[in-house]
């Protein structure tokens, strides 16, 4: 390992959601920790069923 390369925990300086986290602490560790927003998820199956929509898996 070079000198240039540094390691990153999971701390609150590098996560998304540092602006709107009641418990932020720059360089604490955190286990909500995530790099950057989630992807979008699709349509919940079990809702669309119950609605009696075509659910395809």
């Amino acid at each position: 390992m070079t000198d240039d390369v540094k390691a990153y925990a999971p701390d609150c300086d590098r996560c998304w959601l540092k602006d709107v986290c009641e418990d932020a602490q720059p360089g604490s560790f955190c286990t909500m920790w995530v790099s950057r927003e989630p992807a979008a998820k699709g349509p919940d199956p079990n809702e669309q069923w119950r609605k009696g929509e075509d659910v395809y898996f």
